[in-house]
């Protein structure tokens, strides 16, 4: 998770002072490291694998994990338990356009799951109410970086009619996309991945089953083939827009991956 690396640093600095003369007293010093050391052994175990909860309020995203395609266009930071996205530019993942993502690299079969609720950044209690303003999941090739895109996405948000679970597939920035409604701007979404084959899913929160979302490629729901997309890949968090006057944030209360062995695990939580 973010970030056992300030999780040590408190310990180390709690430490010298209480050995300064700041504090002292041996049963003073004991309780605290035992604290400290407790709260730095969960982001550690948690850092281990593409898991974050998003716990550790005050450290940054820089100091953690994720990495950054368009870091630049949007403000990043964890509070109240959430990780929050205020997108400060006009950046649209469509085509051989990008937009944010904030990623760590996975191999094998995974399911990743987030919880993300979509909102305006002028008034957090109001949805988008302009074209293309969304945030979800992502899944992208690296080699995208130096030449065509490549990835598979599930995001909740304004799309080009109305509030909306899209998904999207782009082969060598050639996008087609998906987009029925959806009640509201929360959601939970999963992409799997088994091999080559995408499955992508999506249920309010609090809802127990999962339902499976629509293939981009032919209106019907997925499994999505991806064979250019079998090797490592990008996994993370995305936000964008096509809207010029674009207001859009996003809060995710988790992202989770786990490794899967066939298609029946993709829906079991």
């Amino acid at each position: 998770m973010l970030l056992s690396k300030y999780s040590f640093s408190r310990v180390v600095i709690t430490y010298s002072l209480l050995l300064s003369g700041t504090a002292s007293a041996t049963g003073f010093l004991a309780p605290i490291i035992s604290i400290l050391l407790d709260e730095s052994r969960e982001c550690l175990q948690q850092a281990a694998l593409p898991i974050d909860e998003f716990d550790c309020d005050s450290v940054t995203i820089e100091n953690s994990p994720w990495q950054f395609v368009n870091r630049d266009g949007v403000i990043a930071h964890v509070s109240n338990s959430e990780l929050n996205l205020e997108l400060t530019q006009r950046l649209l993942w469509f085509n051989n356009s990008r937009g944010v993502l904030m990623y760590q690299t996975v191999e094998g079969n995974f399911k990743a799951t987030t919880s993300v609720r979509v909102y305006k950044s002028s008034d957090p209690d109001m949805l988008p109410d302009l074209p293309v303003q969304l945030a979800g999941l992502m899944a992208r090739r690296p080699d995208s970086d130096a030449g065509s895109e490549n990835y598979v996405f599930i995001v909740v948000g304004f799309d080009v009619n109305d509030i909306s679970v899209e998904t999207k597939s782009t082969v060598n920035g050639q996008s087609e996309f998906e987009g029925p409604s959806w009640p509201n701007g929360q959601a939970e979404l999963r992409i799997c991945r088994i091999d080559d084959t995408f499955y992508s899913y999506k249920r309010m929160p609090g809802e127990t089953v999962w339902q499976v979302a629509d293939d981009p490629n032919t209106g019907i729901p997925w499994p999505l083939e991806r064979a250019d997309m079998n090797g490592e890949l990008q996994l993370g968090i995305n936000i964008y827009t096509a809207e010029p006057q674009f207001d859009v944030s996003a809060s995710f209360d988790y992202f989770r991956v786990e490794a899967v062995a066939n298609v029946m695990d993709c829906t079991i939580d």
